[in-house]
């Protein structure tokens, strides 16, 4: 994935091409994002990221 991109900024075009890429980057989800309700294994891919509370 991009490097100074987060989910929120990539196109659907971006999204088709690399699905494969991001699967692995939200198998496990660790983050939330306050703005789009993505998530994500690790906070640098979130615009607003928000740590979601264990069970």
């Amino acid at each position: 994935m991009k490097k100074d991109k987060t989910f929120c900024d990539l196109s659907k075009e971006y999204i088709a091409k690399h699905l494969d890429e991001i699967i692995t980057l939200i198998d496990k989800p660790k983050f939330i994002c306050r703005k789009c309700a993505r998530v994500a294994n690790e906070s640098t891919h979130l615009c607003k990221p928000v740590k979601l509370k264990n069970k």
